[in-house]
């Protein structure tokens, strides 16, 4: 899977691809830390390498941000 393919995944897509619940994908996408273990076993469902992972992780966290900080300056 791509960074681009990833990106576009709901929390719901992750959740049944992975079959880790939502709740621990979105603290993941809030900053919490996993496990090496985690990390790997994520990497393998989603058919990418690890680094690539914690990276995309890291780009949708950031486009999520900068969407709040959009919608924030709006209000």
């Amino acid at each position: 899977m791509s960074i681009k393919e990833f990106k576009e995944l709901s929390l719901d897509d992750l959740a049944r691809l992975t079959d880790l619940d939502k709740t621990r994908w979105s603290k993941y996408f809030n900053g919490q830390l996993m496990t090496e273990a985690v990390l790997n076993n994520l990497s393998e469902s989603l058919g990418m390498k690890p680094h690539i992972l914690l990276l995309a992780i890291n780009q949708k966290r950031l486009h999520r941000n900068a969407i709040d900080v959009k919608l924030n300056s709006i209000a």
